[in-house]
């Protein structure tokens, strides 16, 4: 069976966040995407630190790095996948609320969601 055809059994998130975030910690580790979940995408990431010069504009990219970049953006993608996955629709719109501020857009706290940190 590939890796895109099999049965992943995405942890739901139902009310004990600590419980969850462990078993999402999981998943996403045993797929090889929680260093997005750390790091994020940009070029200056664990993996790209082997590169010398420090990169701000994709035209100044090697073929190495705008391959690395692209692995990176697909695994932030994937990893998205499984969290909008785990998340029910109501949850996930709370959290998504356009109107907070950028540091807090994608964060998930009890103030927002009660039993998210």
């Amino acid at each position: 069976m590939t890796e895109g055809s099999s049965n992943i059994c995405v942890p739901k998130y139902a009310g004990h966040y600590d419980h969850w975030a462990e078993l999402m910690e999981n998943l996403l580790r045993s797929k090889d995407l929680w260093d997005v979940v750390e790091h994020g995408v940009t070029m200056e990431t664990a993996e790209a630190r082997m590169f010398s010069t420090v990169v701000t504009e994709r035209s100044q990219l090697t073929e190495d790095q705008r391959k690395l970049l692209e692995d990176r953006r697909m695994k932030n993608l994937k990893a998205k996948n499984f969290l909008y996955e785990a998340i029910s629709r109501d949850i996930l719109e709370t959290i998504l609320d356009r109107s907070t501020d950028s540091q807090e857009h994608m964060g998930l706290n009890e103030t927002k969601v009660p039993g998210f940190h």
